[in-house]
């Protein structure tokens, strides 16, 4: 997203709020992130959900566009981003469902935005490391109890390879706690069915970003039904 705002806006700043807080760990990390935006003086400043300290969000509302980008499917629930976005003058959010809802408690202009794929980064890697193979693998946490049930019954059938999480705690063996986009080639090449399973079924046009990434890996992916799927793929 960061690369193709470039592209069309001109100087847009993303504000990485961990990194700012292991490397200002010693003063306050909100003054450094201010002082960086008003430096650089951008077009456009980019927020990953509510990675913004809401101090620093009221203070360049008044002199800088704004976006902010949340890729979970609870927004209208969440009572922290409402706030946020409230202040913002762009909320893309991933899924078509939410978005009267957003507007009647604030916020000027939700937009969808489906999620997308690197085309720099997420592509086919070869390989013919056997650590990647599997009949099916998937790559994400445990988060709900019917993805962890899934996950288990496909392991008592199948070469089930897990990754990007601590599976060991529901008896399924996790190769690897975090995956870098590389590595996630490697295994959407290896695995003959990568598995999907996202946090919402029924959100029209909400498909989480393992679903981009995997079909511009080359994997061949197995996931859920979305209401209005084949309008998006075809």
């Amino acid at each position: 997203m960061l690369k193709a705002l470039q592209r069309r806006v001109g100087k847009v700043i993303f504000i990485n709020l961990p990194r700012y807080k292991k490397y200002f760990f010693w003063t306050d990390y909100r003054k450094a992130i201010g002082r960086k935006i008003f430096k650089q003086n951008p077009d456009l400043v980019l927020i990953y959900s509510k990675d913004i300290p809401y101090s620093v969000l009221e203070e360049i509302r008044t002199h800088y566009q704004t976006a902010m980008f949340y890729p979970d499917h609870d927004g209208a629930g969440d009572k922290k981003l409402i706030r946020h976005g409230r202040l913002v003058d762009y909320l893309f959010i991933t899924n078509k469902s939410q978005i009267a809802e957003l507007k009647s408690r604030g916020i000027k202009n939700p937009i969808y935005c489906m999620q997308g794929c690197d085309r720099d980064m997420h592509r086919i890697i070869a390989t013919r490391n056997r650590k990647w193979f599997s009949e099916v693998a998937f790559i994400g946490k445990p988060w709900k109890d019917n993805r962890v049930k899934l996950l288990q019954a496909i392991n008592r059938n199948f070469d089930l390879k897990t990754w990007g999480a601590q599976w060991q705690a529901f008896d399924l063996k996790c190769l690897k706690s975090r995956i870098y986009p590389k590595e996630y080639a490697k295994i959407c090449y290896s695995a003959q069915i990568m598995l999907g399973c996202d946090q919402s079924f029924e959100l029209e046009g909400y498909f989480s970003n393992r679903t981009w990434i995997t079909l511009g890996c080359g994997g061949f992916l197995l996931t859920n039904y979305n209401p209005r799927s084949g309008k998006y793929f075809y």
